[in-house]
């Protein structure tokens, strides 16, 4: 039998539609429990253990310590089933067993032949006879063989139906609210192993920053420990639990003191490595960050009362990440740069809210709920009573949503004035013996500067720069309103192209693979 009580000693209960739908797979009733059993044998962890006791009877002696345990396993290399058991005989008596034992053998030998001459014509029977017995015996064995393997299939496919049955049984578990409730007021403790861990991540995340490095940022994601106060501030809402929510409330406040002075420290540490495109991607969060938190968090809540999604609770900690744009935010206040923290904290309080209301959303509509008063649920209903209890929240989430929209907005504005920008570049330099090797677009309060680095023969004539500069304006003109100007600034790089016949090539168009195979093949 085996040790997994987990498996085994479980009792399993079906339901009158399961029972009917067993039976109408030819499982009754008394035949249900046999096969249950069978089956949990097969799924325990130490199913094995019957083989080797059974490979342990095909032997004359059974290789045990005195303590009872095996004194080799079954899947050694000698093969147990072919062991006989042959004792050696050592002393005289044994010699003289044998002795007796082969006169014994000389005396039933004579008999026997004796016995053959007298019964030999007997035995000369008609060899059809035989066969014919032969042949029935045969058949017989054959049917009975035959119907032993059809009643193995019946027990097979029997017991498959019951594992299906069983594996959609714990498929369908109903959530523990008394253990989830549990580990969500859990997280909103202020314990030791909460600021390490979240001080730690904190580190790490800033350096990916610095460094630059998407795959440092993710490990921190992943060790980060911010969620869990979150989740209990929604479930201390939708409970009415204000001792809960205080407490949820300090942790995650402490968890962003530290995260955040982190940051600020690092930015003091190296002021010259804060502007790379890993801090700078989250300076500026738009309403397609707020639609990511909300669909993470909704994700982490279900993960986190369904007891077969635990692993999903990864994919959102990357997915709903807190620590980074706090840490950024401290890396850019440290070094001076204001407007940009302030985006990065944008960020980071976006998410936190995101994930507080959807977290009390799917907690509620999965029984996790109080009721203080009938009257409130009578009035308003189960929905009007949960958006009562997150107004605040919902009100904060709204408040951010418009000002994420207006910088969405903006963002896409400028995608499409880049965008336009350079395609008139190209078009512009498309007849002459130049090219765009790079472009870059910044901007500060009053002006928008497009810095451009050409190379070719002939470099563009001031009016051909200033001409330019008016075209590129009217574009900025078009999709913003804020009166900036434009500022055209060329770096041009000289080509000059040398060849043997002395023919002067500086007015010829050739393409950027002409110009690169050239000056690969110039010593």
């Amino acid at each position: 039998m085996s040790d997994n009580k987990d498996t085994q000693d479980d009792d399993i209960e079906f339901s009158q539609d399961e029972l009917e739908e067993l039976k109408k797979q030819g499982i009754d009733d008394d035949e249900l429990d046999d096969i249950v059993k069978s089956v949990n044998e097969a799924l325990s962890d130490n199913a094995n253990a019957k083989e080797t006791h059974t490979a342990y009877d095909k032997m004359d002696f059974i290789p045990y310590h005195a303590d009872d345990t095996p004194l080799m396993s079954v899947y050694a290399a000698i093969n147990f089933f072919e062991i006989k058991h042959k004792p050696k005989k050592n002393s005289k008596a044994d010699d003289k067993d044998s002795k007796d034992d082969k006169a014994a053998t000389v005396c039933e030998k004579q008999s026997t032949e004796s016995a053959t001459v007298q019964n030999e014509a007997a035995n000369k029977s008609p060899k059809i006879l035989e066969s014919t017995v032969n042949t029935k015996d045969k058949g017989d064995s054959t049917k009975t063989s035959d119907s032993e393997n059809e009643s193995d299939d019946d027990k097979q496919k029997q017991a498959d139906i019951v594992r299906t049955m069983l594996a959609k049984k714990h498929s369908e578990k109903t959530v523990d609210h008394k253990s989830v409730r549990i580990n969500i007021e859990a997280g909103a403790l202020p314990t030791k192993m909460f600021f390490i861990m979240n001080g730690l991540s904190a580190i790490i995340a800033g350096y990916g920053l610095l460094a630059n490095s998407p795959a440092v940022v993710i490990g921190a994601m992943l060790i980060a420990m911010m969620l869990s106060p979150i989740t209990s501030a929604a479930l201390a809402v939708i409970d009415a639990q204000l001792s809960l929510l205080k407490t949820s409330l300090m942790t995650l406040f402490g968890g962003v003191f530290v995260i955040y002075a982190v940051g600020m420290v690092l930015g003091l540490l190296y002021p010259d490595n804060v502007m790379t495109s890993e801090i700078l991607s989250r300076t500026a969060p738009t309403t397609m960050d707020l639609m990511v938190a909300l669909a993470g968090g909704a994700a982490g809540a279900y993960a986190m009362i369904s007891p077969n999604l635990s692993v999903a609770v990864v994919g959102v900690a990357v997915a709903t990440a807190l620590v980074p744009p706090l840490t950024a935010s401290g890396i850019l206040l440290s070094a001076g740069e204001a407007r940009l923290a302030m985006g990065a904290l944008i960020l980071a309080i976006t998410n936190m809210l995101a994930i507080q209301f959807t977290n009390a959303l799917v907690l509620w509509f999965a029984g996790f709920r109080r009721t203080l008063d009938d009257k409130d649920v009578s009035k308003l209903g189960q929905i009007g009573l949960f958006l009562k209890r997150n107004s605040a929240v919902l009100l904060a989430l709204v408040l951010i949503g418009g000002y994420l929209s207006m910088n969405l907005k903006q963002t896409l504005n400028e995608q499409n004035f880049e965008r336009q920008s350079v395609a008139l570049i190209e078009e512009s330099l498309q007849n002459q013996p130049t090219y765009l090797m790079s472009q870059n677009f910044s901007q500060n309060k009053d002006t928008r500067t497009v810095r451009l680095v050409l190379e070719g023969t002939t470099p563009p004539t001031q009016t051909q720069v200033k001409q330019l500069e008016q075209q590129i304006q009217d574009i900025a003109d078009h999709r913003f309103k804020d009166g900036k100007t434009i500022s055209l600034q060329v770096r041009f790089i000289p080509q000059i192209i040398i060849e043997s016949d002395g023919v002067n090539r500086h007015d010829v168009k050739l393409s950027s693979d002409d110009i690169k195979q050239r000056e690969s093949s110039t010593p």
